[in-house]
């Protein structure tokens, strides 16, 4: 069974690769990168205004400072841009055509994510109008919710693992599972984007281990992409901060090219 299970994984993981190479995913991971850079700010403009709504933008905040980390001087710069579209809405300025733009920088990036998860499992038909607003508005509102679930998760692993400082057979095993969580939660978040985001039925079974597979591997590179950034601002400041966002578009299309081979995977 396991050596039959094997050669399944190992002829699965062929043809990704082939389909990865032959289809040349790692051009449409880089016009995915183009299309996340121009989504951001307003991206991070609705997470932040949900998290304003829970009181949790400050965690939300130190979340992305903790993502740049020795790059402060990037995260003010898109404070300043989320702070300034968080404004206008006060003023009655963003309603209309501003927040019009907002959602459509936003529908635009993960229409062409559909686009692309389509033509991997050869769907010729993209979804309805009506069903884009319903799936890509729940996608919109889901997201920032996401975000607060993870951070708060992490908090409330922290400290009832600093709380339990009697219990040293729990303790151990809380720190492994808070250390796990960010792998977990990636791996859960892969595996829902493949069920979810190609217009068709996809089983669980054949996204689950891509999902996580990619969610490690993510995690990794994330990893590897904060330590760069404290490495060269540490190296030198002015090159520092002139390297942040060809760093950040390096990053975002390792990213995507993750994101991808495990859709040709699934």
């Amino acid at each position: 069974v396991l050596k039959r299970a094997g050669i399944y994984l190992e002829v699965r993981l062929v043809f990704a690769i082939r389909n990865y190479i032959s289809r040349d995913i790692s051009q449409r991971a880089s016009a995915l990168t183009c299309s996340t850079l121009l989504a951001i700010i307003p991206l991070l403009a609705i997470v932040f205004a949900f998290a304003r709504g829970f009181g949790m933008n400050e965690l939300i905040e130190n979340q992305l400072r903790s993502t740049f980390y020795g790059q402060e001087h990037i995260v003010n710069i898109l404070m300043q841009f989320i702070n300034s579209y968080l404004e206008h809405t006060k003023s009655g300025l963003f309603v209309g055509v501003g927040i019009i733009l907002l959602v459509y920088s936003v529908l635009q990036l993960i229409m062409s994510v559909e686009n692309i998860f389509n033509d991997i499992w050869k769907v010729h038909k993209s979804r309805t109008p009506l069903r884009m607003i319903t799936d890509y508005s729940g996608f919109i509102l889901l997201l920032p919710l996401l975000m607060i679930v993870m951070s708060g998760f992490s908090i409330f692993m922290t400290t009832l693992a600093d709380r339990i400082p009697n219990l040293l057979l729990l303790q151990p095993a809380v720190r492994d599972l808070l250390n796990l969580s960010p792998y977990i939660l990636a791996g859960g978040v892969f595996t829902g984007v493949y069920l979810f985001m190609p217009n068709t039925h996809v089983k669980i079974r054949y996204a689950l281990l891509p999902g996580f597979l990619m969610g490690t591997i993510f995690q990794v590179i994330l990893y590897i992409y904060i330590n760069t950034q404290i490495a060269i601002s540490s190296y030198n400041a002015i090159y520092g901060s002139f390297a942040a966002i060809p760093i950040f578009m390096v990053w975002s299309q390792l990213s995507w090219n993750i994101c991808l081979f495990g859709a040709e995977f699934t």
